[in-house]
C-alpha cells in the first residue's frame, strides 16, 4: 500500500470495497437473469462445452477509451475452469497500451457466467479483479459468443473498468477454446 494519510487510506479502501460490491452485484444480477441453459444439439449434449469440469483458454484483443488517458488498447489472455455448469473461475492477464506511455501489465482472478444459449450462440457476463504496479482495477464485462464448434467460440465483448479513480470502456474480440 502507498503511504497515505489515514483519512485518504480509509477513503481509498471504501472506494475499493464499493467497486468490488458493485462487481459482485452485477455478476449476481446476471446470474439471476438466467432463463435458459445452452440448447442441446441433435446428439443430446450441450452444444457449447460450458459444463462442469470444462476448461476455457481464451485470448481477447480490443480498444476503447479511458477517462484519464484517452485511447487505450489491450491484449488479454485467460484460463478458467468450470466448477459447476455455466460458471467458470480462473485467472486473467492483460497488457494495456496507451499512446506515449509504457505498457501496463495486469493479473488477477476472473469469474464468468454463461447465462443464455441458443443453437450455436451463447451470452456471458463476467468480473475480473486486476492487480498491477499502478494499482488495482475492477472489470465487468458481457459478451456474445458464436460457437464454430463444440470447443471453439469467437465473439465481441463489452467491458467497463474502474481503477477507483478513472473509468474505461472497451470493446474486445474474444477467441475461446473450450476443452
Amino acid at each position: 500500500m502507498r503511504n497515505l494519510p489515514r483519512y485518504a487510506f480509509i477513503e481509498e479502501m471504501r472506494t475499493k470495497i464499493f467497486g468490488i460490491l458493485c462487481g459482485l452485484l452485477f455478476t449476481a444480477a446476471s446470474a439471476s437473469a438466467y432463463t435458459e441453459s445452452v440448447v442441446e444439439d441433435g446428439f443430446g449434449q450441450p452444444y457449447a462445452n460450458v459444463g462442469r469440469g470444462g476448461l476455457l483458454i481464451g485470448l481477447a484483443t480490443g480498444a476503447g477509451w479511458n477517462s484519464d488517458a484517452g485511447r487505450v488498447s489491450s491484449i488479454s489472455p485467460q484460463i478458467e475452469y468450470f466448477f459447476i455448469d455455466q460458471l467458470s473461475v480462473g485467472l486473467s492477464g492483460r497488457m494495456q497500451m496507451q499512446p506515449n506511455v509504457k505498457p501496463n501489465y495486469f493479473f488477477g482472478p476472473s469469474l464468468t457466467f454463461y447465462f443464455w444459449g441458443m443453437e450455436k450462440w451463447s451470452a456471458s457476463a463476467g468480473a475480473k479483479y486486476y492487480l498491477s504496479r499502478t494499482g488495482d482495477s475492477l472489470v465487468l464485462s458481457t459478451g456474445l459468443n458464436y460457437h464454430l464448434s463444440e470447443n471453439f467460440a469467437i465473439g465481441p465483448r463489452v467491458n467497463w473498468e474502474s481503477d477507483f479513480t478513472s473509468v474505461s470502456f472497451t470493446g474486445d474480440l474474444a477467441i475461446s477454446l473450450l476443452i
